[in-house]
């Protein structure tokens, strides 16, 4: 998920275009991926509550993937990235 993508502009999610962003890596439960039905996440509210209710014993969406204070995430570091200002940028 990564906030303001896609948009030109300064209106929209456009407006909110902006680095450095803070990569945070997790991978599905391959079981979850391959059941009817299934939809990625797509907001942080969303990804909060899967990790919150896997806590809590609900569905394991995620797999442990590191020895890190909260084993679902990996954390690579700081991308900085340069936001298109123009369509033919």
């Amino acid at each position: 998920m990564l906030t303001g993508a896609p948009g030109f502009g300064t209106t929209g999610t456009a407006g909110e275009f902006k680095g450095p962003w803070q990569i945070v890596v997790l991978l599905y439960n391959p079981a979850v991926v391959n059941a009817p039905g299934f939809l990625p996440i797509t907001s942080d509210e969303a990804l909060e509550a899967a990790e919150t209710a896997q806590s809590q014993g609900g569905t394991q969406t995620f797999l442990p993937i590191s020895g890190e204070a909260n084993p679902l995430e990996a954390h690579p570091g700081i991308l900085l990235i340069c936001p298109l200002v123009s369509s033919h940028a």
